[in-house]
C-alpha cells in the first residue's frame, strides 16, 4: 500500500510540472516539486523523508526502511511478479504472486482468523518477546521467580533454608539441610559408607560381606500412584487422602498426569499431603506421571517422578528422562505399569539415572507372570530396581483394592518410606495384609549389593496380618526367572524357607510367596558382586 501512495505523488507531481524529470531525489532524499497550481503540487510541502537510520547500510522493517522510504538501503522498489514479497509495499491481498495467496504462514500478513500468532507463525508475526511466550528467556531477567509459566515454579531446595515442614531434610534437600549424617539412626546402611569399623552404633550384628544392610525394619502397605481430579480422576487429593486413610493404608502418594494439572493445582496437592501426612500414623505425598515420547511422538512409557520437589518441563526420549531423574536429587523414579503402553525400549540401561531409578509397577493390564517377566528383564539389564504394586486410581477407591506396595522401614514418615524404596527394601503384593522378606546370612537385608561369591545362606519369610491367609509354597527366582528352588508352605502362615547358594559369578536372586487362595507377593532382590 505504501508503493501505491508514492506512485501517487509521483504522478501528480508529473501532472502539474508536465515532466517527470521534475521530480528528483536530492542526495538527502528530498522530493523537489514546483508550484503547479492553486490546488496541487505546491512547492512548500513537506518533502518525503527518509528514516534517520537511512544510509547505514541496513534495511530495516523496525526503523521503518523500505525501498519506498530508504532505496539507499533497501534497494528500488520492484514490481508485483518480481518473485519477491516487499515487506512493507507488498502483501497477500495485493500482490499474491510474491506473497502468496492470503491466509498462509509466509504470506506477509499476520491473520489471526487463521490462528497466526508469534508462536505459530514468526514470518508473518515476528518473534515472541516476554513471559508467556514458552521460552525461558534467562538473558532477559526471566526465571522461576519472575516468569513461573515459561520457566516453571521454583524449587524451594536451595533456598538456604531447611524448611523441615515443607518435607525438606538432609535426605531431600542437602542444598539447604547439609549432608546426612547417618550413623547412630540404628539402620546400617554400606551405601554411606557404614560398617562395622566405621558405625558400630548401627553394624554392631555380624560383620559380614560389604553392602550388606542391616536394621530392624517393619512392613507397611500403600499406594504410589493415584489419581483425583487434578487430572484425569475424581474428587480432591484431601478427599483422597482421607479415603485411602480410612481403607487401612499407611501410606499414598498422589501423582497426577503433569500436563492435566496446574502450577496452582500442583501446590495445593503439596499442602493437603502436608495436612494429611502424620508421622506414624499417615504418610502422604505428591508426584506426578509424566508420559514419555519419542521425538517422533511415539509413546516409550508411562513414569512416575515421586520425590519431586518443583513442576520440571516433561523431557522427550530416554536420555532427556535419565537425565532428567538423575539432575533431581530428591526425585525416585518409577516406570508405571509396563509393558503397557510401553517399556521404555526393553528398559534400555543409562547409567546416569542408575541410583535414580527404583520401582516397577505390576499394576496395569496383562497377567502377574507378564508383570515378573517385565521386573525380571529390568533387572538382567542392571537396573538397581524393586517391585511396587499400586492402584492408579480414576476413581473414588483409593486403598480399596487387595493389591498394595509393602515396603520395610524403621518409620512411617515421608523420609522413612523413601529410606525405604531408594534401599529397595519393597514387595509387590495381590493382597494388602501379606509381605515377604528375604535376607542374606540372617542379617544383610533385600536391596543389599553384596561384594564376595562363595557359599550364603538366603532366609525368605512369608506372612500374612490375617491368621487365617496361609501359603502354598515359597519359591526362590534367579536372573533369567526360573525357579532355583521352592519349598512347601502346607498353609503355614508365617511361613520360612530357608536356600543354601553358591554363586560363582555375579548375580542376583528373588523371592516368591504363593497364598493358599492363589495370591502372590514378590521382593526385592539381593545382589552379589566379584
Amino acid at each position: 500500500m505504501k508503493r501505491i501512495a508514492v506512485l501517487l505523488v509521483a504522478s501528480a507531481a508529473v501532472a502539474c510540472s508536465g515532466s517527470s524529470s521534475s521530480i528528483e531525489y536530492s542526495s538527502d532524499a528530498s522530493v523537489a516539486a514546483d508550484s503547479c497550481g492553486e490546488d496541487g503540487c505546491k512547492g512548500d510541502e513537506d518533502p518525503v523523508l527518509p528514516p534517520d537510520s537511512c544510509g547505514d547500510g541496513t534495511c530495516s522493517a523496525d526503523d521503518s526502511e523500505y525501498c519506498t522510504t530508504c532505496p539507499a538501503d533497501c534497494g528500488e522498489c520492484g514490481t508485483c511478479g518480481d518473485g519477491e514479497c516487499e515487506m512493507g509495499v507488498e502483501e497477500c491481498e495485493g500482490c499474491p504472486q510474491d506473497c502468496g495467496e492470503c491466509g498462509t504462514c509466509g504470506d506477509g500478513t499476520c491473520d489471526e482468523s487463521e490462528a497466526e500468532d508469534c508462536a505459530t507463525c514468526a514470518a508473518d508475526c515476528g518473534a515472541c518477546a516476554g513471559c508467556g511466550d514458552q521460552t525461558c528467556d534467562k538473558a532477559a531477567g526471566e526465571g522461576c521467580a519472575t516468569c513461573p509459566a515459561d520457566c516453571g515454579v521454583c524449587d524451594p531446595c536451595g533456598d538456604g533454608d531447611c524448611d523441615k515442614a515443607g518435607g525438606e531434610s538432609c535426605s531431600t534437600c542437602v542444598k539447604d539441610c547439609g549432608v546426612c549424617n547417618p550413623c547412630g539412626d540404628g539402620v546400617c546402611e554400606p551405601g554411606d559408607g557404614e560398617d562395622c569399623n566405621t558405625c558400630p552404633k548401627d553394624c554392631t550384628t555380624n560383620c559380614v560381606r560389604k553392602g550388606c544392610v542391616q536394621g530392624d525394619f517393619k512392613a507397611y502397605w500403600g499406594n504410589l500412584h493415584a489419581h483425583t481430579s487434578y487430572s484425569d480422576g475424581e474428587k480432591t487429593p484431601k478427599i483422597a487422602f482421607e479415603h485411602a486413610k480410612a481403607a487401612g493404608l499407611d501410606f499414598m502418594w498422589i501423582t497426577e498426569h503433569k500436563g492435566q494439572m496446574s502450577p496452582t493445582q500442583w501446590t495445593s496437592c503439596k499442602t493437603m499431603a502436608d495436612n494429611a501426612n502424620v508421622d506414624g500414623t499417615f504418610t502422604a505425598g505428591c508426584g506426578y506421571e509424566i508420559v514419555i515420547l519419542t521425538d517422533g511422538g511415539a509413546q516409550l512409557g508411562h513414569f512416575n517422578f515421586l520425590f519431586v520437589g518443583k513442576m520440571i518441563p516433561a523431557p522427550k526420549g530416554l536420555a532427556n528422562l535419565y537425565n532428567a531423574v538423575a539432575d533431581c536429587s530428591p526425585c525416585v523414579g518409577q516406570w508405571n505399569h509396563p509393558p503397557n503402553p510401553a517399556n521404555f525400549q526393553d528398559f534400555e540401561y543409562h547409567p546416569v539415572a542408575k541410583d535414580a531409578m527404583r520401582l516397577v509397577e505390576f499394576n496395569g493390564a496383562g497377567t502377574w507372570d507378564v508383570k515378573q517377566a517385565q521386573y525380571l528383564l529390568a533387572l538382567r539389564k542392571n537396573w538397581l530396581v524393586a517391585p511396587s504394586f499400586n492402584e492408579d486410581n480414576h476413581h473414588q477407591n483409593w486403598g480399596d483394592s487387595k493389591h498394595a506396595t509393602g515396603v520395610f522401614t524403621n518409620e512411617l514418615s515421608r523420609l522413612g518410606i523413601r529410606k525405604a524404596i531408594t534401599g529397595r527394601r519393597t514387595f509387590a503384593t495381590l493382597d494388602d495384609t501379606a509381605s515377604i522378606r528375604m535376607k542374606a546370612d540372617d542379617v544383610c537385608w533385600m536391596g543389599s549389593e553384596l561384594e564376595g561369591l562363595g557359599d550364603t545362606t538366603l532366609t525368605v519369610v512369608a506372612r500374612d496380618k490375617q491368621d487365617a491367609d496361609g501359603f502354598k509354597r515359597i519359591v526362590l527366582l534367579g536372573p533369567n526367572g526360573g525357579e532355583l528352588d521352592s519349598h512347601a508352605c502346607n498353609g503355614k502362615n508365617p511361613c520360612t524357607a530357608t536356600f543354601s547358594r553358591s554363586p560363582k559369578e555375579a548375580t542376583h536372586f528373588v523371592a516368591l510367596a504363593i497364598q493358599s487362595d492363589g495370591d502372590r507377593v514378590i521382593s526385592a532382590p539381593i545382589w552379589y558382586r566379584k
